[in-house]
């Protein structure tokens, strides 16, 4: 993970603040990569997510 993470480089990521508790918000730094599975064929893509727009 810690080569995939280097490849990207740091335009790739984003920084996320998901909880304000008593030692302050929690946060970190996370990228989305779209992965695939290897060795299997796929049959169909779901129409509804091959259409719809990419993001968040």
């Amino acid at each position: 993970m810690a080569a995939l993470a280097t490849e990207l480089g740091q335009e790739a990521f984003t920084s996320l603040t998901w909880l304000q508790g008593l030692r302050g918000a929690l946060r970190s730094r996370f990228a989305a990569v779209r992965v695939r599975p290897v060795g299997k064929a796929v049959e169909r893509p779901i129409r509804a997510a091959a259409s719809a727009g990419q993001g968040w």
